[in-house]
């Protein structure tokens, strides 16, 4: 597991989006085996972080760099994502499952 929370914290996170006029990807990112609720350490899977890697790459690095995800704790992440889930274009379902990855790899409070 800590294995697992050391790619996920290092590999991954979301910076704040401060405005883009690109286009957006039109391939979806798996998000199936991701649950919503961010304390279910089961779920964060080699296989499952590294689809939350390609949602990111997806959807917001045309925007802006990508911090760790501990960068922020997880009271941030739940005030930052909403603010760019409609320039990110993300579906409810990556939207749920990518603030459930962040806030479970977040930097502790």
């Amino acid at each position: 597991m800590s294995a697992v929370r050391s790619v996920g914290g290092i590999a991954l996170s979301i910076g704040l989006l401060v405005g883009c006029a690109t286009s957006r990807p039109t391939e979806s990112v798996s998000t199936e085996t991701v649950a919503a609720t961010p304390g279910d350490a089961d779920q964060w899977t080699p296989e499952t972080v590294g689809r939350m890697q390609r949602l990111v790459s997806a959807h917001c690095t045309d925007c802006h760099s990508t911090p760790r995800a501990a960068a922020y704790t997880a009271d941030q992440w739940r005030r930052i994502l909403p603010e760019m889930r409609e320039d990110a274009d993300l579906s409810p379902e990556e939207y749920t499952a990518l603030l459930a990855y962040v806030v479970h790899f977040a930097r502790p409070n």
